[in-house]
This record gives structure tokens, sequence and C-alpha cells, in this order.
């Protein structure tokens, strides 16, 4: 029972008592003793880092620095009251304080109360609160101003695992230093040296295990070799090889994880069910196999990049494959060889695919069938595209498509079809027959045409006919006209509801599409802006006849394109005859007062379209008309 009770971790008794036996953290050391050199020493501190790492052995060492009774000095004597005081944690002047026990306001208010008084035994007070992040943000908020100014005396150091919980004031009030994780090659030399000085025989491939299973924690490393040192004490003459250690830490064996690796490459299944059934057996959990084999293909993806295709392995390149997987170098050779196997663009592959199925398996409740199923699958990864392989065949559609066009052959797919709400519109000219050529539907295959044409909005009026350009012999031009009308309402009225009939040397008719439009433009107000601008553009005063006259399907625009018209629409054919044009009637306006003479009237009527254009004209598209005439046909009003 004495024996049971008086021994002590060895995680405890390996604690560094100077700066010079902290592993792994070289610059914080050097800064701090720079800092106690110097006599520069900060109000307060804040160590950082994952756990294990040395803070609080860190903290402690500095306290009994400053307060050593031959200091301050790098070298505390460890025999002065100071410094057995800080060793067996009883020193009435280092105060460590556990946050997650006292995260109060009343342990902060207690804490500033007490650090007013002066030192009894050292020459600094100083106060260890390990955890802090675990304070509350009114403890944060209590401690700020005293951590900001505190007494000359007094040295804070805090530790922390997670220092996003600590509040930013209080960060940017300490002198910050961050401890990382120790190096593996660090590791094993303090394990050796531990090792040999408690007597205890372990392999280099065990000593190996244990420092990668600490995954840069000295105080884990210590404890596992604890653990397993227990084999060695009992026996002295017994050898801690790296199967006792993955049979105590609980991992896979790195053979058996190559063994479901290789079944994977060579696709038999036979083997790799054998092996994922071993492990299982063994004790394994599926989602632990899983991590075992991603963590195995890291390794195999890092061996492949420090190898690459080398078929012979130079001693030195053997240890550095071995340095950075934190292996040995017998593994090498059979890393590098299993890592030939898989090309270097499938690896993201891989991890991608292992770690979709280590979820699988987590949130499944037949682990282990999915774990079966899932290594099956990656080992017919054919089925997984390749960026290779995708960007080739996107090389290969690309010579295809690049040799069709300069064939003049497009594929099927580039030919743009219509929409069915919009169908297109043409009308095949024909210039050896005076008569007005009807616009026809061409409709694809897949196309509908509406039975009952749907009516616009009523907020949106249809547009109108687009001004005509006839000239007459007087040198009138209309769209100089329009665009001479000074009232930009006056000059849209006229431009959207109203056409030039016929002009000569003393009279213009102008026909209105409503009695609303021709009532308005009688208006004098209206009338004088229309009276000036034909004043400003033929130079002498005319008079203006106003008369009413619907747009009648002679006055269609041109289509936007002439093409075959479409059987399935038999009614928009050139050979339908248009309705008569409405009456006109005739109305007489303070300007103009007499009647058309018979030259006037005769033409009234317009000529037809293809004597009134130019072929040019006449093939030219013209968008205003082509809106129109869609307007008209969704109205009903042609037909």
């Amino acid at each position: 029972m004495t024996a049971i009770a008086t021994y002590l971790p060895l995680y405890r008794r390996y604690r560094p008592q100077q700066f010079a036996e902290v592993v792994g953290q070289q610059p914080i050391i050097q800064t701090l003793s720079n800092a106690i050199t110097s006599g520069k020493v900060a109000h307060a501190y804040l160590f950082c880092g994952p756990r294990g790492t040395g803070k609080t052995s860190t903290a402690r060492i500095l306290a009994k620095s400053l307060n050593c009774a031959t200091g301050p000095t790098l070298t505390p004597c460890g025999t002065c009251p100071s410094c057995l005081g800080i060793l067996k944690g009883n020193a009435l002047d280092v105060v460590e304080i556990d946050a997650a026990s006292h995260n109060g306001v009343a342990d902060a208010r207690d804490l500033i109360e007490t650090c007013q008084f002066a030192p009894m035994q050292g020459r600094y007070k100083v106060y260890i609160i390990d955890e802090v992040h675990m304070l509350s943000t009114a403890a944060f908020n209590a401690l700020l101003k005293t951590l900001e100014e505190p007494p000359p005396h007094v040295v804070f150091i805090l530790a922390t695992t997670e220092t996003h919980k600590v509040l930013p004031t209080i960060v940017s009030r300490c002198q910050r230093f961050d401890f990382s994780r120790i190096g593996l090659s660090e590791l094993k030399t303090h394990l050796a040296h531990v090792s040999q000085q408690e007597d205890l025989k372990l392999t280099d491939e065990a000593i190996l295990a244990i420092a990668r299973h600490a995954r840069g924690g000295l105080r884990d490393a210590l404890s596992q070799l604890d653990q397993v040192g227990v084999l060695s004490r009992v026996d002295a003459a017994y050898t801690i090889t790296d199967a006792d250690v993955q049979r105590f830490l609980g991992t896979l064996a790195d053979d058996s994880v190559q063994r479901v690796i290789n079944a994977m490459l060579d696709k038999d299944v036979t083997t790799l069910m054998t092996g994922i059934e071993a492990l299982c057996a063994d004790g394994a959990e599926p989602r632990q196999v899983v991590q075992a084999l991603t963590q195995q293909v890291r390794q195999l993806m890092l061996a492949a990049a420090i190898v690459g295709n080398a078929s012979d392995l130079t001693p030195k390149v053997q240890d550095t494959v071995a340095d950075i997987l934190g292996i040995s170098a017998a593994a090498v050779p059979a890393i590098v060889a299993q890592a030939q196997r898989i090309a270097t663009d499938e690896y993201p592959q891989w991890l991608m695919a292992l770690s979709q199925l280590e979820y699988q398996v987590r949130q499944n409740s037949l682990p282990q069938l999915w774990l079966e199923v899932g290594l099956v699958a990656l080992a017919h990864r054919e089925g997984i595209e390749t960026i290779q392989h995708l960007s080739n065949r996107i090389a290969a559609l690309e010579k295809q498509l690049e040799k069709q066009l300069s064939g003049g052959v497009l594929p099927a797919a580039t030919t743009p079809v219509p929409s069915q709400a919009t169908p297109t519109l043409s009308v095949t000219p024909q210039a050896h027959s005076p008569s007005v050529s009807m616009p026809s539907v061409a409709a694809s295959p897949t196309q509908t045409i509406l039975e009952t044409p749907q009516p616009l909005p009523t907020s949106q009026p249809a547009p109108a006919l687009a001004p005509r350009p006839i000239t007459s012999g007087s040198g009138l031009d209309w769209h100089q006209v329009v665009a001479a009308i000074a009232s930009m309402g006056v000059r849209a009225m006229i431009t959207q509801q109203a056409h030039l009939v016929s002009a000569d040397a003393s009279t213009i008719t102008v026909a209105c599409h409503s009695e609303a439009i021709l009532n308005t433009l009688k208006n004098p107000t209206k009338l004088i802006h229309l009276n000036k601008a034909i004043e400003a553009v033929t130079g002498q005063a005319l008079q203006v006849h106003l008369i009413v006259e619907k747009p009648s399907v002679s006055a269609s625009p041109l289509p936007l394109q002439p093409q075959e018209s479409n059987s399935a629409v038999s009614a928009f054919s050139p050979n339908v005859q248009p309705e008569p044009a409405p009456p006109m009637h005739e109305a007489t306006t303070t300007v103009a007062t007499e009647e058309p003479t018979p030259a006037s009237a005769s033409n009234a009527l317009e000529p037809p379209i293809t004597q009134r254009l130019s072929q040019q004209e006449l093939n030219a598209p013209n968008w205003d008309d082509a809106k129109q005439f869609t307007a008209q046909l969704l109205q009903g009003t042609v037909i």
C-alpha cells in the first residue's frame, strides 16, 4: 500500500524545473529568458495552446525564476523556501487558481482584494489562473482594470486551451504566447530518455508508436509510457514491442491496415472481407477502421509526393520519408510500393470517399455492413471520375465539334428551337405581283398555334403603324414633319395613332386611327404644332385634312425575315385577299374646310406596298411594323 500511495505518475515526476528542460517551445523560452535577464517582465502573460504542451509548467518556472533567493535568475536553485514552496504547491506568494471551479464575480473580487497586499517572501506575487476561458463574462469584466494596471509587485499568468473564448479586452492587456504541439522527433528523444531513466525496455517501434499516438502532447506521451511500462516493471527482462503498445492504446496494427488497402487495390473481395472481419473481431469499431484507413491513405499520398515515380530509394530519401510520416525506416519500402499503385489524382477521390463512408458508418445502425459495402465500392473504383478522365472527355468532344464546324455540319443540339409561346412570323415577297403578300406563320413541329388569340392588357395599348416615308411632289417628308413637332405629346400621338394619307402642293390628308384621336388633334392648341412643323419643313403653310381611317391589312408591315409559308396554317397563305378597308369619315377642321379634289381623293387609297418601297427597303426588316402586325394578330384584327 505504501508503494501505491507514494507513486507519482511520470508526467509529474518529469516536470521541467528550469527553462532549459522545457521540450519543444524554444521561441517562447528564449523570449521569457531575455525578459528576465533584461528586467523587463510584463505584468500579465497569456499562455495558450493544446493540452500537455507545457503551459502550466512554464508558468511555474517563471514564478520560481522571479522569486528564487538567488534571482531573478534563469536557473532557480530549487532549495530555497520559495522554490520548495512552488514545487510542493504551498507557496504564499504564488497562487494557482482553477478557473473552472472559481469562475464567478465573487472569486474575481477576492482576487482583486488580495493582490493589493505586498508579497510575504519573494519579490513578486504571481497569480497563475489555469483554464482562464472558464471565467464568466462578469468575472472577466471585473478583472479588466486590475489586469491592465496591477500593483507593481503582481504578475498575472493566464493559461488556456481555448483562446477564442477569452474576451478580446483580456487578450489585449496580456503578452500572448502560443504553445505549439511538440514535434515527433523531440517526443521520441524525450521518451527514450525517460525510458532509460526508469529502466524500461522498449523497442524503437514501440517508442515511435507512443509518440505518434500522443499527437504532440508530452503529458499524453508520458502517461501512455507509464501505462505500457507496467509490463517491463513486472518482468525486467521483458521488452515492450509496438504490438504491445497497439494493444494497450487500442490502435490498429499498420500491417493489418495495409493488407486491407492491398486487397482494395487488387480488387480481391474475399481478402478484403476477411481483413475487415479480422479487425472487427479484434475489437476495432467500424469507424475506427475507416479512420485508420484514412490515415494510411494520407501517408501514401505524402510518400507518393516525396518519392514520385522513382524506382530506387536512396538512404537520404528513405530517411526523409520516415521522418515526415513518423514511421520506421524499415517500413518505408512497403509504403512507397503501395503508394505507387495509386495514381496521384486519385488520392483526393479516395479521401473524399472515406470521409463520406465515415459519416455513413457513424449515422447508420449497421456500421459494419456499410463499412464492407463502402470499401467494396471503393475497390471497384472505375466509377470514380478523375479530373484527368473528365479533361480527356472534354478534349475529345471539343475536337469532334471543331471537326463538324470545319466541315460545315452543325450538330443537331446547336440548332435553336423557337419558343412555343412566340411563333415566328414570315412573309415571302413577290416582286412580280402588285398585290400585297400576306404574312405566314412558320411553326416548327413542336409548336402549337393558339386558336383563340389573347388580347393585350388594357394598360398597354397596341402599337400603331409606323409613319410611312411618302414624299410628294412638294418635297414633303413625313418623317421630317413628325420630327419637327415641338410638342412631345402631339408628336407621340401622331407617331402612334396617325399616318399620312396623301399630300400635294396645297393640301395634306392625315388619317387618325380613332375618333378620339381625331377630336384631340382638331383642338387648335394641338393642331397648331402640326401646322408649324409642316411650315418648317416645306417652307409654306398647307391645309390639313383630318380623317378617320383604322389601320388595315394593306398597311401591314414587311416581315422580319422571308420564310416559306407553312402548310399547317393555310389561313395566312398569300392567296387570301384582305378585307376592304372601312369607309373614311372626313372631319373638317378650322384650317381645312374644302372638299378634296378628285385627284386628291384618288390618292386617298394607298398604292400597293411593293410600289411604295424600293427593293432595298422591301428586303430590309422593319421591327416596328413587325411588332404592329403581331399585336394585330393577337387582337384578331388581321382575319
